[in-house]
């Protein structure tokens, strides 16, 4: 979710560099960086997909 609402950010940064370039710009390093935290939020997700049984961790 946290990385789809910076790439959302970041194209409309992108789009607002034609007329509002300074908006433009702080919604790009904006998005940007949202973006990485979200992608880093995403592959710690996908380390607890596991396609086997489920394990026990008790001791």
């Amino acid at each position: 979710m946290v990385a789809t609402l910076a790439y959302t950010v970041t194209i409309i940064g992108g789009q607002l560099l034609g007329t509002k370039p300074e908006l433009g710009e702080t919604l790009l390093y904006v998005g940007g960086a949202t973006g990485i935290v979200g992608t880093v939020i995403l592959f710690k997700g996908f380390k607890k997909i596991n396609l086997g049984p489920p394990v026990s961790r008790s001791r």
